[in-house]
């Protein structure tokens, strides 16, 4: 529907891992192969969204219980997102589900709830973890309107720095989150959620 003029609403959050609770996230942590990468390795700048300088296809997703929940799902949406940005991945589903155990079982930090982010380039599988400790998810979100669509709209694609920014932005105006409209005022999506 046109939305064309409204300045802001309210959405209920859902289960899932969605990135606007960043603000309530603690300590990501980054691993490849299923060891701890450092706060400085290069490689850690896969995992932020709003670095224009990087490209991959990433997917995600919600852990409950060291359980990814949907995966089969996220895999389909990250195989359909590396299509459509034309990255040549050399791994096939059974080696991202090989690295999303590993990471998930060396991230011994103690949460019923985790925030997973699978990052894939051309040369690297990176995955992220960080903490949900939210157990009760039934706020409202405050969210306003803005003008902005991804690069490849069918694709979950890095550089993300568009829906950051928007995302950014929202905060910035005691906004919770960026209802992202089309040209035409037509909702596409939230810009982290």
């Amino acid at each position: 529907r046109n939305v064309t003029g409204v300045q802001t609403c309210a959405l209920p959050i859902y289960q899932k891992a969605a990135p606007f609770l960043a603000r309530q996230y603690q300590g990501l942590r980054g691993y490849v192969h299923g060891k701890l990468l450092q706060k400085n390795d290069p490689l850690m700048e896969f995992l932020d969204a709003g670095n224009p300088s990087i490209t991959g296809a990433f997917e995600t997703m919600l852990a409950i219980d060291e359980v990814i929940q949907d995966l089969d799902q996220h895999l389909v949406r990250l195989e359909r997102s590396l299509r459509l940005t034309n990255i040549a991945s050399p791994w096939g589903n059974a080696k991202l589900r090989t690295e999303l155990m590993l990471a998930l079982q060396n991230d011994q930090r103690s949460s019923r709830r985790k925030r997973v982010k699978i990052v894939v380039t051309e040369h690297d599988i990176i995955v992220g973890i960080q903490l949900l400790p939210l157990e009760r998810l039934d706020q409202l979100l405050r969210c306003t309107c803005t003008q902005g669509e991804r690069r490849v709209p069918a694709a979950k694609a890095l550089p993300y720095d568009i829906e950051t920014g928007a995302h950014l932005h929202a905060i910035h105006q005691g906004f919770d989150e960026a209802i992202l409209v089309d040209r035409e005022g037509y909702i596409t999506e939230a810009a982290y959620g």
